[in-house]
């Protein structure tokens, strides 16, 4: 990637094309004669009014027409020839705007389906992309790329690289047939319009590499800044000195604006300086006729020609000139975009696809995972050793550790969310690298510490992705009573139907907790991980979260990971995690009787209130 790094336009045609499928290629290859044709048909629409100025002109001598067509028109009255020499670019002109029009709707179609399509494979790659790479980026650029990069690669490359196509088309065309007519002031004008072209991108094209490079940058700043507002507000406003933040945004929002002017005034200064230039070669050649002796009248005529080809010409031109400059304004977009693309697919879970068995029909009867040695690069995690667990239907598991300890890490490789699950997790003794992943995934759900709620409905959010006409009520009322949600809803004017607000702010950490885990039963899962799914709890709900886990676990997998050992009482095993290694195993009273870390732990004061009365004078004595 690094030999496209440099900002030119060859680089920005190499990232573009290198972005689009073969089959967009080929796409956009069958397009361009379809613009070619309409551009051809647009000059030769426009070129055709030039006979009814000259004939107008010049008293109805047209002169110099072939034979064939003085025959056809040689014994016409002046009122046919007028309605002739007007009635044929009428019709021309017509049928050139409705081909222009659909040549827009089809090139607007064919950026936008790309649009689309990009977006699409962007986020299939994130949702099968190792966890690692989620603790390395900055979601608030990645979400930029999406929004913005996206966008410029469909909306600006796409689109106008076959504008800017269609438009060199359209000036060659009307070279050839100015030349025809008027070959060597054709020849002064077209010059004359090629040297503005060269001269305004070579002069903007620096200018705008820079510029667009501080832009993306500055839309990056602002969109982490913007985002760690809204997100940090309260400790920002109790901070020491809370206008620093507002200082900071304050100088990223003037220097992006700033870099938005002067990419917009580059923008309209080319254009500007074309038709400058041009109106003042049409007054060139007027005096060089003049002072070459040429008649008045045959100088009106090639004026009007000329005026004729530059209504179209110069809006081409500097088109044309904007929209190559561009190539140089959208680089560093579309080098975001391809490097992000790149970076997504070295970090993708390997997967059988859907020809692999599917796990839905399977028993899972039980789950294991087994590796010798694991890190994430780049993510501030314990590494994973000598790991060899295995979680069993018919029993609540635990796994319990210092913070860093690696839990998180377990978690996710248990949850094929790492390159490392499918040749380390194993379903009643198959290895996962011999199943459909993505339907192993679709049997789990997984409640985090600080869970993730739409800005929707709490109805919504527990049936989260199925649509509301799908949604079974008999089962939402069933996970709200399991999840302890049902006082929740009565209170609210709305019911079921009450907004949770943006990530669940209207609601309290507890709240947000209980309709994870109702989200979680909905989905009716064969394996059930709960990740500090109960540390917003009291200690009433939590007890009847802990009796509804084990009754869970009679039919299903439940792996529970906690800091609040109490809920693990029960459990049929407990994993004691630390610096990556499994150190202790066994249930809760054979771990308190071994006298060994999970007692350390606890005795540390952290949760002695939650030990069992007999164990606490067993240790005293």
């Amino acid at each position: 990637m690094h030999r496209f790094r440099k900002n030119n336009f060859i680089n920005s045609w190499r990232l573009g094309i290198g972005l689009m499928t073969a089959r967009e290629r080929k796409m956009m290859f069958s397009l361009f004669f379809f613009v070619l044709a309409v551009g051809s048909i647009e000059m030769i629409a426009v070129y055709s009014v030039a006979p009814f100025f000259k004939f107008i002109l010049s008293g109805g001598d047209m002169g110099g027409v072939p034979e064939v067509l003085d025959n056809f028109l040689k014994n016409k009255s002046e009122t046919t020839l007028i309605w002739i020499y007007a009635g044929v670019p009428a019709f021309l002109l017509l049928f050139s705007f409705l081909s222009s029009v659909a040549m827009s709707w089809v090139v607007l179609r064919f950026g936008i389906g790309r649009w689309q399509r990009i977006s699409r494979d962007i986020v299939s790659l994130v949702q099968n992309v190792d966890s690692g790479w989620h603790s390395k980026v900055n979601a608030s650029e990645v979400v930029r790329v999406f929004f913005q990069d996206t966008q410029y690669f469909a909306r600006d490359f796409v689109m106008f690289t076959l504008t800017s196509l269609a438009d060199i088309v359209v000036i060659i065309v009307l070279m050839f047939l100015l030349f025809f007519t008027l070959p060597w002031q054709g020849i002064v004008f077209f010059i004359v319009i090629g040297a503005a072209i060269v001269f305004v991108v070579a002069i903007s094209r620096p200018r705008l590499t820079a510029y667009s490079e501080v832009g993306r940058e500055m839309a990056n700043e602002m969109n982490v800044k913007y985002g760690e507002l809204l997100r940090g507000y309260k400790d920002i406003r109790y901070s020491l000195k809370p206008q620093w933040f507002d200082r900071s945004i304050d100088l990223t929002v003037l220097t992006a604006s700033q870099t938005h002017m002067k990419l917009n005034l580059w923008g309209k200064v080319p254009p500007q300086f074309i038709n400058f230039l041009s109106q003042f070669s049409l007054l060139m050649i007027v005096l060089i006729m003049y002072g070459a002796g040429m008649p008045l009248a045959e100088i009106a005529a090639s004026i009007a020609i000329l005026g004729i080809v530059a209504s179209r010409a110069l809006p081409v031109a500097n088109r044309l000139a904007v929209n190559l400059g561009k190539y140089w304004q959208v680089h560093p977009f579309l080098l975001g975009l391809t490097e992000l693309q790149e970076e997504l697919l070295s970090c993708q879970i390997e997967s059988n696809g859907s020809n692999a068995p599917s796990c839905r029909n399977m028993a899972w009867n039980s789950v294991a995972l087994k590796l010798d040695n694991f890190s994430i690069a780049g993510a501030n995690r314990a590494s994973l050793r000598n790991i060899d667990i295995k979680l069993e239907k018919g029993g609540l598991f635990g796994l319990v550790g210092p913070s860093g300890g690696g839990k998180t890490s377990l978690i996710d490789v248990l949850m094929a969310l790492s390159n490392t699950s499918p040749s380390a997790v194993s379903l009643d003794g198959i290895q996962l690298s011999e199943l459909d992943i993505s339907s192993y995934r679709g049997c789990i759900s997984y409640v985090p510490q600080t869970p993730f709620l739409v800005d929707g409905s709490i109805l919504q959010n527990i049936a989260l992705g199925v649509p509301e006409a799908d949604v079974d009520m008999d089962l939402v009322r069933e996970c709200v009573k399991k999840s302890g949600l049902v006082e929740v809803v009565d209170s609210l004017p709305e019911g079921i139907h009450a907004s949770v607000g943006d990530f669940g702010g209207r609601f309290s950490g507890g709240q947000r907790q209980r309709v994870a885990i109702a989200r979680a039963l909905y989905k009716k899962p064969k394996m059930l991980l709960l990740d500090e799914a109960t540390s917003a709890l009291d200690g009433k709900m939590e007890d009847a979260m802990r009796v509804l886990f084990e009754d869970l676990s009679r039919d299903l997998i439940v792996f529970l990971v906690s800091h609040r050992y109490k809920v693990l009482e029960n459990a049929k095993e407990i994993f004691v995690l630390d610096h990556g290694e499994v150190i202790e195993q066994g249930s809760y009273r054979d771990l308190i009787s071994a006298n060994g870390a999970f007692w350390r732990m606890i005795s540390l004061g952290e949760e002695e209130s939650h030990l069992p009365q007999e164990e606490m004078n067993e240790k005293d004595i």
